[in-house]
């Protein structure tokens, strides 16, 4: 008489789905992969395996005894695979065969269309919805008529307009929507920089010669900081605005204090003395002081 097993005794133990008998976990072939762990297992017991290998086997010697069997040994394989009811996993298609085969389709799809496009009206006939190309002749009947090509495009004003800007001329800056001009220049190392300011301060830098307009909205600053100090003591050949003397620095006539600003026009050579006497003094100041 047999006992019933435990739970223990049960999970040493797999059913197999071929014979249907409970049979020892080591006579099923381990489980791999996401579902594989210690007692995992598939497939049919070791007993249902013999028994099909051998059926296949006896199916390939039948057929070599009888060549003129009509049974052939794939088939015999097939048939013993069959009634043992297994079937091969299919393996899942990634993610590019599955845009491969949807672009595939999709190709098919559009050729289908156009050959069925083309057979829905005779040869020499055109569909109501496709007309000719530019510069090709329309066949209508008897006559023949030509159709011209696209006439060229018209330039812009605004293109017009840059192409005869003057640098120099103030009168063509337009505010922007934010009320500002765009300003943009370079630092002594060659990076570039941009910045907004107010139309006025645009305007006196053009005057001075220190900006020029690049277009509607927008002026360049034409010298860098060591550029301008160069361009300063090279025009002045190192010489003194105020005394004559030798001069290394730069000075500006009406100070930055009082609202100027460095200019070409409002920046000269100056001796270390002069320039500190001088401070934020105007020039007429400055000059009858000195006298």
């Amino acid at each position: 008489m047999l006992m019933p097993m435990n739970g223990i005794e049960q999970s040493l133990y797999k059913q197999c789905g071929h014979c249907g008998m409970d049979r020892p976990l080591s006579e099923f072939r381990r489980r791999t992969g996401r579902r594989s762990g210690p007692n995992s297992r598939r497939g049919i017991c070791a007993e249902c395996r013999r028994q099909a290998s051998e059926g296949i086997s006896e199916a390939i010697l039948e057929k070599e005894d009888d060549p003129f069997s009509p049974m052939d040994s794939s088939l015999a394989r097939d048939d013993a695979a069959s009634s043992l009811e297994i079937e091969p996993p299919k393996p899942k298609a990634s993610r590019s065969q599955k845009r491969r085969a949807a672009r595939k389709r999709a190709k098919t799809r559009a050729a289908e269309a156009a050959i069925a496009a083309k057979c829905n009206y005779t040869a020499g006939e055109q569909p109501e919805h496709i007309s000719p190309k530019r510069g090709e002749v329309r066949k209508t009947g008897d006559k023949r008529k030509h159709t011209p090509p696209n006439p060229p495009r018209p330039l812009l004003r605004t293109a017009v307009a840059y192409e005869h800007l003057n640098p120099y001329d103030v009168s063509s800056l337009v505010p922007t929507r934010a009320g500002t001009i765009r300003m943009r220049g370079r630092t002594d190392k060659g990076r570039g920089w941009h910045q907004e300011i107010d139309p006025e301060l645009a305007i006196i830098l053009v005057k001075e010669n220190a900006a020029v307009v690049v277009n509607r909205h927008t002026i360049r600053r034409l010298y860098t900081n060591k550029g301008f100090r160069k361009y300063v003591l090279e025009r002045d050949r190192h010489t003194c605005y105020f005394c004559g003397g030798y001069g290394d620095t730069i000075d500006h006539l009406l100070p930055r204090a009082k609202g100027g600003h460095t200019t070409p026009v409002n920046c000269v050579c100056a001796c270390m003395e002069c320039n500190q006497s001088k401070a934020d003094r105007d020039l007429d100041d400055f000059m009858n002081l000195s006298r």
